[in-house]
């Protein structure tokens, strides 16, 4: 408990008017396992918005984790998941997407709250889900498999490069009415990720980063990859909670795991207590 409100308190100096005016937004989490307190980033201020919007309608209140996986991540937010949905019942509304906010200085340290999204192949913008998003567990690693762990955020941000440009390119056969094959649109794509791979330095993990990684934890290869809007300053325990999947005498974990109220919190003190 000590730790936790350690953490709160540094996260709490950032409760006041910032520049812009802005005041950071605290959400509380109240789940099937235990509550949960974030803090969303006014740096990725769509996701942030978009977030508070749906915690006002009530849309987070009695919605299933629908995808957990031990030492990754736990994912929820889509809407067929809610205890209150009707089979077959039209979600359309919530098929939108938020555009990406991918910043260096957020990463995917244990705790942190970022947006699901479709794949870079139909996606190249990575635009994140407007309802969906993952807490992260993850797990320690040691410093010599983090050197992997970057190149394949590396990989990550190439094959980004790539299908985006893929994407103009078969715009512009459209437009143009030009016959060429998917081969050789491919190949047009290809060229120019190439020269642009050229001419950009590859993504190098801030030591910081590897710090926490290897001491915290997390899940450091969706680093640059994904938008991370915010992060878990109390309530940590509850992720290891509802990311086991499989109970102390190894059988699975069959208990369903559901954020029952989502809330702002208009004010936390330093002692960590929440009004």
């Amino acid at each position: 408990m000590k730790t936790i409100l350690i953490i709160a308190a540094v996260f709490l100096s950032s409760y006041s008017c910032s520049e812009k005016g802005e005041k950071t937004v605290f959400i509380n989490l109240t789940t099937t396992h235990g509550e949960i307190t974030l803090q969303l980033f006014n740096e990725t201020p769509g996701h942030r918005d978009n977030f508070v919007k749906l915690v006002e309608e009530g849309f987070y209140n009695d919605i299933k984790f629908h995808r957990i996986i031990e030492e990754f991540m736990c994912q929820v937010g889509s809407p067929s998941s809610r205890a209150s949905y009707v089979e077959g019942a039209d979600v359309s509304r919530y098929n939108y997407t938020i555009p990406a906010e991918i910043d260096t200085a957020f990463f995917h340290r244990k705790g942190a709250i970022a947006a699901a999204r479709t794949g870079d192949n139909t996606n190249p913008l990575r635009n994140s889900s407007g309802t969906q998003f993952y807490i992260v567990q993850g797990k320690v690693w040691k410093e010599e498999e983090l050197i992997a762990q970057v190149e394949r955020i590396n990989k990550g941000i190439r094959d980004g490069i790539y299908y985006k440009f893929l994407q103009e390119e078969r715009g512009k056969q459209d437009s143009a009415a030009l016959k060429l094959t998917p081969a050789e649109i491919q190949e047009l794509a290809a060229v120019r990720a190439n020269k642009h791979f050229e001419s950009t330095p590859p993504y190098i993990m801030p030591e910081a980063h590897k710090s926490v990684y290897m001491t915290v934890g997390g899940t450091p290869h969706l680093d640059m990859n994904y938008t991370v809007f915010g992060q878990v300053i109390m309530g940590m325990e509850v992720i290891d909670k509802l990311a086991k999947m499989k109970d102390e005498s190894g059988n699975p974990v069959v208990t369903e795991k559901r954020i029952l109220k989502a809330e702002i919190v208009k004010k936390i003190t330093p002692s960590g207590k929440k009004q």
